[in-house]
């Protein structure tokens, strides 16, 4: 625990009005979240779990899809030393989250749950929890999961809320991945399958293994993600993935998830937008994906996955991320850096050649300059010695002028 029983706890940071924020999924991965504050401000570490016996559970090297020791002391010392804020995330592995989650709801409870996170917070100093439960299954076959109701989503949200109120009395709060956007999901038939009927319905399809895995993944999304009730919860923020994408991005299908959230009740100031790492290319990717968020009113990134662990997206996303973070107005188009290098190595580079450019033209013009004083002298030289030549008296065979000679005669006979 931080400092002694009796000393006074710091208080819990807020979370920034602009952020962006990658995931650490294990301990050696983010070694350079202080080299890149000024791009990310915020990190979520893969923190908890939900155990098929519903309790919350801590991740430790034990658990396959995390990879901490000390995961609560890890969070709680990079937000110390790098100045980024921490927003730890509850998940549970593909194919057994449905089962676990009504363990929880059956089990602890949502208040006890969301108890256990509050000691969880006020003890490491965290900013927000991160809830990121996805209904997928990844078996074969749909037969071997549980697939989510009307009755679990309603239940999600109780926790959330129950949550959201527990945190707010140490002024920290907490978020929710979302993915509920039909055409990021499902395909249009699997939409139109999921939907025709009752949830009770679709779900007893597909644990019997009447429905295959894909329609049912499809329908877990649209039926466990109460979208309307989530938009209307305590959560502080909604965490769009349906703005995942592999690059290049659709911006038609990017700009129509986000009307898809604004429209049942999430304001674009609650929204974070998700990003995939790789979802650019270089540097010029970044500033027109970023350019879409900013435009769509939007002021927080979630990028999955662990961008500190790849330098070179790292180093196209860094500048356009800072400059996001910051609040800077995209470029206008037509303006971004290319290339794939960060636009300040481009514009000291220009800078460099203008300056070079400059040197030489400054030499060539004083070169010149000397050239022509020179001939101009040798043409005033030339004028002098001819006008010489024309006024002066004949010499004579012993070197001396006629009068000069005179002279010298004249003081002789004297």
């Amino acid at each position: 625990m931080n400092g002694a029983m009796n000393e006074p706890l710091s208080p819990v940071v807020p979370f920034p009005a602009r952020s962006a924020s990658s995931y650490c999924t294990e301990q050696d991965g983010c070694a350079s979240i202080g080299e890149n504050v000024v791009a990310l401000n915020a990190f979520s570490t893969t923190s908890y779990y939900v155990k098929l016996d519903g309790s919350l559970k801590p991740c430790s090297s034990s658990y396959s899809a995390c990879n901490f020791s000390d995961v609560q002391e890890y969070t709680e010392q990079e937000a110390t030393t790098t100045g980024a804020v921490a927003q730890p995330l509850i998940f549970s592995n593909s194919g057994d989250m449905t089962k676990a989650f009504r363990a929880l709801m059956a089990g602890p409870g949502v208040n006890a749950s969301a108890a256990y996170l509050l000691a969880e917070t006020t003890r490491y100093r965290f900013s927000r929890i991160q809830f990121d439960l996805e209904p997928s299954c990844w078996a074969p076959n749909a037969s071997a999961c549980q697939w989510p109701t009307r009755a679990d989503a309603l239940n999600y949200v109780a926790l959330i809320n129950a949550t959201a109120e527990a945190l707010a009395s140490v002024g920290a709060d907490c978020s929710v991945a979302v993915g509920n956007y039909p055409q990021s999901q499902c395909t249009s038939p699997q939409y139109a399958q999921c939907t025709s009927v009752p949830d009770r319905t679709y779900s007893d399809q597909c644990e019997a293994g009447a429905w295959n895995v894909d329609v049912c993944n499809c329908c877990a999304y649209i039926h466990f993600y109460a979208l309307r009730e989530l938009c209307a919860s305590q959560a502080a923020q909604i965490v769009n993935m349906d703005t995942y994408q592999s690059y290049p991005t659709n911006f038609s299908i990017f700009n129509a998830s986000i009307e898809w959230y604004t429209s049942h009740g999430c304001s674009p100031q609650r929204l974070s937008l998700g990003l995939l790492s790789d979802q650019i290319n270089a540097s010029e990717d970044a500033v027109e994906l970023l350019a879409a968020v900013s435009a769509a009113d939007v002021a927080h990134v979630d990028i999955w996955a662990n961008l500190w662990a790849q330098p070179m997206l790292m180093e196209a996303w860094r500048e356009p991320l800072a400059g996001f973070v910051e609040g800077a107005p995209p470029p206008p188009p037509g303006t971004e850096c290319r290339l794939g290098l960060p636009c300040w190595v481009l514009l000291s580079l220009l800078g460099a050649v203008l300056g070079l450019a400059a040197l030489l033209l400054l030499g060539l013009g004083v070169r010149r300059l000397a050239l022509k004083r020179r001939t101009e002298r040798r043409r005033e030289l030339s004028e002098v010695l001819i006008g010489s030549m024309e006024n002066s008296e004949p010499i004579l065979a012993d070197g001396g002028s006629s009068s000069n000679r005179n002279s010298a005669l004249n003081r002789h006979s004297a």
